[in-house]
């Protein structure tokens, strides 16, 4: 799905335990398009690449909340995940 008009970025979260529900939180705070491209997740350690659409700086927003709340986040390219 296109979204004229707003950014994309495809990340790969880092999720430590204690921050497994940050992409939840993510979804509430920031008014963005989220989609989970993969995941796995266990109670230790958490991987999810996604996708994020939105206005330039809320993404930034979010991004910055993200690793403020422990989760280390990377660019990567979609081909990665798409094979």
């Amino acid at each position: 799905m296109k979204h004229y008009g707003q950014a994309i970025t495809t990340l790969l979260a880092h999720l430590p335990g204690e921050s497994r529900q940050a992409p939840v939180e993510l979804s509430k705070k920031f008014d963005l398009v989220f989609d989970i491209r993969s995941a796995n997740v266990t109670k230790k350690i958490g991987l999810i690449a996604l996708e994020l659409t939105g206005d330039q700086k809320i993404l930034a927003a979010a991004v910055e909340w993200l690793r403020k709340n422990r989760v280390e986040v990377d660019p990567i390219e979609l081909d990665v995940i798409e094979g």
